[in-house]
Formats: structure tokens, sequence, C-alpha cells
């Protein structure tokens, strides 16, 4: 749930695109897609209160287009616009996030557990085949050194 405060920072890069005196009421799906085009070639972000020269993160240009279709949506309800400027306007879904690497020593660990002989050696493989499954392929599997 996003508060309002939330909501109007977001609203904020909008009103920096189109500036103070736009005629909001002429707000269109073209002006729209150039505002998308602009956060994407964005090269400055706010970090807290803190200008720095990077783009801005895949999720912060989603939620802002987001927030800017909902506005729409609501605006057009209440009678603003007789159509839905932001109706067509795509959302870019931000990439997957990489998964998290585990160090040497811990895979270490997790071979010696997996090729150790007696009774509980069956269920440290399983454990360690589990998360070793996750690993991205560095060449020659360590997987295969169990066997």
């Amino acid at each position: 749930n996003e508060t309002a405060r939330s909501y109007k920072g977001k609203l904020r890069y909008l009103l920096g695109f189109t500036g103070p005196n736009a005629d909001h009421q002429q707000l269109d799906a073209a002006t729209l897609d150039q505002f998308k085009l602009s956060l994407l070639r964005r090269q400055m972000s706010l970090r807290g209160s803190r200008l720095e020269r990077k783009p801005l993160s895949p999720f912060t240009i989603k939620t802002v287009l987001v927030t800017v279709r909902h506005f729409c949506k609501w605006a057009t309800a209440a009678g603003h616009y007789a159509s839905n400027p932001g109706a067509r306007l795509l959302i870019p879904e931000p990439p997957a996030p990489q998964p998290k690497a585990i160090s040497r020593q811990m895979v270490d660990a997790l071979l010696q557990a997996a090729a150790s002989t007696g009774e509980r050696r069956e269920r440290e493989r399983d454990v360690a085949l589990m998360m070793l499954g996750d690993l991205p392929d560095r060449g020659a599997s360590p997987i295969a050194r169990l066997s």
C-alpha cells in the first residue's frame, strides 16, 4: 500500500517533466510515452536528499509509471479526462535479481558433507545437492565430484 506522500513523490517526476505551468488536462498518450523515455534515459537520481549521477533503478521507473497510470485512471474516473491517457502506457518489467553466490568455503563444506559416509550420508548429500542446484554453471560441475 502506497502512502499519499509516496504517491506525491512519484508524481513529482511527471510534474518535473511537464513543467509546473503545463495544462495537465492536455496530457495524452504521446506525452506519457515521452515521459517514460525520459525516465529510462535519466542520468541523475535521488538517494535520500542527495542527488547522484546515476540512472534511476528499474524498480523506481516501474513504480513511477505504475503510479502515473493509476493517477490517470483516477483522473479519468473523476471527470478530468474524457479518455484515460495512461491506458496504453506499457510498464517495463525490472530484470530478475541475480542469485546470490555462496562462498567457496561453503561449497567445500557442502561437498565434504555430501561425500561423507555413514548413516546420515544420504540426507546430507541431498541437502548439499539442493543447495548447489541454485549455483550458476561455472564449467566443471561440482556435483560431478560427488559421484
